[in-house]
């Protein structure tokens, strides 16, 4: 700042510029991006815009229905070995579906892209981003646990160990739909179709686009 108290202030000159948008389009109801996309300063959440928004760089992977459903075979064969005397059978099946729903999910494309959000939204991805971390990480080491214990046959330790995995997966599971998130299940090329775009975003990216 000038010592000299007659000079204006220089209006926002502290304040970055927003990144140039590029990279992105909406058809059909659906936002569609490329690869390193980066959006225009509308909320995708809740369809806010502000003078002062937070850059977020999030990664998306693109998760094709077979990898879901392998995925949710998976869970359903891992409750059945907790719930069934079948824990003989159904375990060893869950470590296999499971191993290969993880290779699949390193296998898929992902990509990133540049999204401004409100700073109440900023704190919502900052806290659900940790919390499914670390709830990922420990259904990650029950769920070796469970294929362990099957082998062993301790029926009363697969129980507790049952108990905690239904409760911290029912938690994991209900998340998407209490806090939204970003996901993408087709690709057109180097296009790339976004789900969980709140409408009001949707409409204002489509004026944006046209102009």
């Amino acid at each position: 700042m000038s010592d000299n108290p007659y000079l204006p202030p220089k209006a926002e000159t502290d304040v970055p510029d927003a990144p140039q948008s590029h990279g992105w389009f909406v058809r059909d109801g659906h936002l569609h991006v490329e690869t390193n996309a980066q959006l225009p300063m509308v909320d995708l959440f809740s369809g806010e815009t502000a003078d002062r928004m937070i850059l977020h760089s999030m990664k998306v992977t693109r998760y094709p229905l077979w990898l879901t459903t392998l995925s949710w075979t998976t869970m359903g064969l891992v409750l059945l070995s907790f719930a069934t005397p079948l824990a003989g059978i159904t375990g060893p099946l869950a470590f296999v579906t499971g191993m290969a729903a993880a290779i699949g999910a390193i296998l898929t494309r992902s990509f990133k892209l540049g999204a401004m959000f409100t700073h109440k939204s900023s704190r919502k991805i900052n806290f659900l981003s940790r919390v499914g971390s670390i709830l990922g990480f420990i259904l990650l080491l029950l769920f070796f646990a469970q294929f362990g214990i099957s082998i062993l046959r301790s029926d009363e330790t697969r129980a507790a160990i049952g108990i905690v995995f239904v409760t911290l997966l029912v938690l994991r599971l209900l998340m998407p739909f209490f806090f939204k998130r970003l996901t993408c299940r087709r690709s057109f090329g180097s296009h790339f179709e976004i789900r969980g775009v709140h409408p009001v975003a949707l409409e204002q990216l489509l004026k944006l686009s046209q102009g």
